[in-house]
């Protein structure tokens, strides 16, 4: 890609990324502070906890006269969910993708030693000889290769028998415990980017359906919006008549006035 076209896309990124908006944010130390601390221990937060938590720290850091601001902490949580930087669902809190991304490089910038660099090693070089095995279609090099593999395996094998057992230091233990760490970090993230983006089709869906939906179409979308939160035994029967109304459109007025009362 070009200059030109890098910096097109940086620009893009620069002004519509809600990770790289949180990050140049005024405050953004505090928000990721409350963010990290805040789910610590939990993935779920209720809103009445995390807003009578983040008042507290306001109130703190403001006699220390390091964040002098008069803005409430429901304003606050209210703004940083409509920035994308944490999800509102049933008056719970959660992380996003965005923050998770955001918390993710800037722990980066403070871990970046010597084992780690040797841990990163490592996984590039299992990951390079388990590349070369799957793609070489020289048989007999793919034998060679997974021998030497086994012959690892049995050295090993044999080191444990006669009693010789490797331990591992201190800080490699503390870089693989990091780096498994790290793994499950980008996974988590992974699925928070996959959950935002049915997110935002399913809303995207519920506009379209709403805004120009044919009548038969709002009423199989009412049926199935409480269908999500009715009793298991009901969920067929709403599912039945669901499909009939779809079917044959009918009570056309009904439906087109049913998408009123949520």
């Amino acid at each position: 890609m070009s200059f030109q076209g890098l910096q097109a896309k940086y620009n893009r990124l620069h002004g519509e990324n809600a990770a790289w908006k949180l990050l140049r944010a005024d405050n953004a130390p505090y928000i990721l502070a409350f963010i990290s601390d805040l789910f610590a221990e939990e993935s779920e937060v209720p809103f009445g906890r995390a807003r009578i938590r983040l008042d507290a720290e306001i109130d703190r850091l403001r006699e220390l006269g390091i964040w002098q601001t008069e803005t409430a902490a429901n304003t606050y949580l209210n703004q940083w969910i409509a920035s994308g930087w944490l999800r509102e669902l049933d008056d719970s809190l959660t992380k996003t993708d965005a923050s998770e991304t955001a918390l993710r490089f800037c722990r980066s910038l403070d871990e970046r030693t010597a084992g780690t660099t040797a841990s990163h090693l490592r996984i590039v070089q299992e990951a390079v000889r388990d590349l070369a095995v799957a793609i070489s279609p020289n048989v007999d090099e793919r034998i060679t290769l997974l021998e030497h593999k086994k012959a690892e395996l049995e050295r090993e094998i044999t080191d444990l028998r006669a009693g010789i057992v490797k331990e591992l230091s201190e800080q490699q233990q503390r870089e693989r415990i990091r780096e498994v760490y790290q793994l499950a970090s980008v996974l988590t993230g992974d699925f928070r980017r996959v959950e935002d983006e049915i997110r935002q089709l399913d809303k995207a869906l519920r506009i379209q359906l709403i805004e120009g939906g044919p009548p038969g179409v709002r009423c199989c979308f009412r049926l199935w919006k409480r269908k999500r939160y009715c009793p298991r035994p009901m969920r067929a029967v709403l599912s039945k008549v669901s499909s009939s109304c779809c079917a044959t459109r009918i009570g056309k007025p009904n439906c087109a006035t049913s998408l009123t009362v949520f």
